[in-house]
C-alpha cells in the first residue's frame, strides 16, 4: 500500500490531464456508533424508573432518538449533490509512475468532510491510500496520490468509494463513483541519462565526417582520379566532359536498416533485482531504436516466443520510436521454447534489405544453442547479426569466489563449468560471423548502444 504522506493537494491546484467525471451513486447509509450509544443512553433512566413507567419512558426516548436521527439524515448533504472528476495520466512509466487525483464539487448547502479510496488494478497497488478532504458549500477541493506501477500493460483506476458523516454524526453516508480510467504502463527508460558515450561519439563523428574509400553506397562528390583508385569508381561521363579522369567518392550510407529481434520465450523469464531479463532487453531495444532514429536509420522490430507475436517493418523518425513503444509496452515473456526457426523464416520472408539484425536472447551452452546457431546462419549471409545476451551476475560472483567449504567449492566448480559452456557457445557464434554482446543486465543498454556506434563508425554494415 502506498504511504499516506503524498496525498492532499490544495484546492485550485492544477492536476494532470482530465480523465473522467460524473455523478456518484448512493449506497445505503449506515448507523454510526454515536447513534447506537445515543439509543443505549436511554436504558439507564428507564431502568431507574418505576416499572409501570419504564416502558413509556423507553418508547418516548427511542421515538425522540428516531426523529433526531431522521432529521440528521435529512439535513445531511445529499449524495447527488457531490460531483467528482478524476485527473490522471493515461500513460505511466513502470517503477516510476506519476500522480493521480480527484477534483470534488459540493453542490449542497453544508460543508462535507469526505474519506475517499480508489480501486486500482493490482500492478498499480490494489487501492489508493485513504484520501481525506473537506469541501465547503458550493465549493471545490482536490486530493491527489501517487501511483507506482510494478508491471507494464493495460490497467485501470476506479471505481472510487467514498463516505462522510451526517451533521450530528449519527449516520455514515456512503457512495460509489463507477467511472474508471484506463492506464497504460510503458517501459521506464532511466538509462537515457547514461548514454553520454553515444552523444560523445556522435559529436566526434560530426567533427570528422566518416568517409571510407570503397565502402558505403551513398554518393558524396566527384574528385580527380589518383593512380591507386579502383577503376570501378571512374565516372566516365564526367571524365569525358572534363577531359580528364574523375572518380565518384562515396561515404558510408547514413540511412541504414536496423531490425530488433526480441525473444519473448522462457529464457527471458528469470529476474534480476526484481526485473525480468525481457524487460532489460526491451529497454535496451527501445533505446537502440531511439539512437538509430537520431542517426536517421530505419528501425523495425520482430518479437517472438513459440510463434511470431509482433512485426513492425523498418521506418525512420521519432514516430517510428513511438510506434515501437506502442507495440511492445504490453508484451510479456511466456513459458515456452523460443521458435528461432519461425522467427528467422518470418524475417527473411518479410524483409530482404541488408540490415543490422540485433537479436536479444540468452546463451546457455553450445549444445542447447545449436538450434540458434543453425538458424542464424542464413541471416549472417545477408545481414550483419549481433546477438545480445545477459550474463548472470550471481553466477559470475560465484565463479570468482574463494570457497571455504567443500560445498562452496562444488558450487564454484559448477559455475565455472556453466560459464565455460556459455563461452563455447559464444565462440561458435563468433566463428560463424555473429557479433556477440554478453554483459550483466545493468550494463546491457550502454553496451548495446556502444556496439551500435562502433558498427556505424567502422562502416561494418
Amino acid at each position: 500500500m502506498l504511504p499516506e504522506s503524498a496525498l492532499s493537494v490544495a484546492p485550485g491546484v492544477t492536476l494532470p490531464e482530465d480523465s473522467a467525471s460524473g455523478p456518484v451513486r448512493r449506497r445505503l447509509p449506515l448507523p454510526a456508533p454515536r447513534l447506537a450509544w445515543l439509543a443505549l443512553a436511554g436504558a439507564v433512566p428507564a431502568a431507574l424508573s418505576p416499572a409501570h413507567q419504564a416502558w413509556r419512558f423507553a418508547a418516548a426516548y427511542n421515538l425522540l432518538v428516531l426523529l433526531v436521527a431522521l432529521l440528521d439524515l435529512w439535513l445531511a448533504v445529499p449524495v447527488g449533490a457531490l460531483r467528482l472528476r478524476r485527473h490522471a495520466l493515461h500513460i505511466l512509466p513502470v517503477a516510476e509512475g506519476g500522480r493521480a487525483g480527484l477534483a470534488l464539487h459540493n453542490g449542497g448547502r453544508r460543508p462535507v468532510t469526505l474519506d475517499l479510496v480508489e480501486d486500482l488494478s493490482p500492478p498499480l497497488g490494489g487501492h489508493s491510500p485513504q484520501l481525506h478532504t473537506t469541501v465547503a458549500p458550493g465549493g471545490r477541493a482536490a486530493v491527489g496520490y501517487r501511483i507506482t506501477p510494478t508491471r507494464r500493460g493495460d490497467y485501470r483506476i476506479g471505481p472510487c468509494h467514498g463516505r462522510y458523516a451526517s451533521p450530528l454524526g449519527l449516520w455514515t453516508l456512503r457512495f460509489t463513483w463507477q467511472a474508471t480510467t484506463p492506464v497504460r504502463v510503458f517501459p521506464h527508460l532511466p538509462e537515457v541519462g547514461r548514454t553520454a558515450v553515444l552523444r560523445r561519439r556522435q559529436a566526434e563523428a560530426g567533427r570528422r565526417r566518416l568517409r571510407q574509400r570503397g565502402v558505403g553506397t551513398e554518393f558524396e562528390s566527384l574528385r580527380d582520379a589518383l593512380p591507386d583508385d579502383d577503376r570501378r569508381l571512374v565516372n566516365w561521363t564526367a571524365s569525358a566532359r572534363l577531359a580528364h579522369l574523375v572518380v565518384n567518392q562515396y561515404q558510408v550510407e547514413r540511412s541504414q536498416y536496423v531490425m530488433l529481434l526480441l525473444d519473448a520465450g522462457r529464457l527471458m523469464l528469470p529476474r534480476y533485482r526484481g526485473v525480468t531479463r525481457f524487460d532489460y532487453a526491451l529497454n535496451a531495444a527501445l533505446l537502440l531504436g531511439s539512437a538509430a532514429a537520431q542517426r536517421d536509420d530505419r528501425t523495425g522490430l520482430l518479437a517472438f516466443g513459440r510463434e511470431v507475436i509482433r512485426f513492425v517493418p523498418p521506418h525512420k523518425g521519432r514516430e517510428q520510436v513511438l510506434r515501437l513503444l506502442e507495440t511492445t509496452y504490453a508484451l510479456e515473456p511466456e513459458m515456452s521454447e523460443p521458435d528461432y526457426a519461425g522467427a528467422t523464416a518470418h524475417l527473411q520472408a518479410r524483409w530482404k534489405r541488408r540490415s543490422l539484425v540485433v537479436l536479444f536472447t540468452d546463451l546457455v551452452d553450445e549444445g542447447t544453442s545449436a538450434e540458434l546457431i543453425a538458424h542464424l546462419a542464413p541471416l549472417v549471409r545477408r545481414h550483419l547479426v549481433v546477438l545480445v545476451a545477459m550474463a548472470d551476475p550471481a553466477l559470475l560472483a560465484l565463479a570468482r569466489s574463494l570457497p571455504e567449504t567443500p560445498a562452496a567449492a562444488y558450487d564454484k566448480a559448477v559455475a565455472l563449468q556453466v560459464l565455460a559452456q556459455r563461452e563455447a557457445a559464444r565462440a561458435a557464434l563468433t566463428a560463424r560471423g555473429v557479433l556477440v554482446v554478453d554483459v550483466p543486465p545493468q550494463q546491457l543498454s550502454e553496451a548495446v548502444l556502444a556496439r551500435y556506434v562502433e558498427i556505424k563508425e567502422r562502416g561494418l554494415l
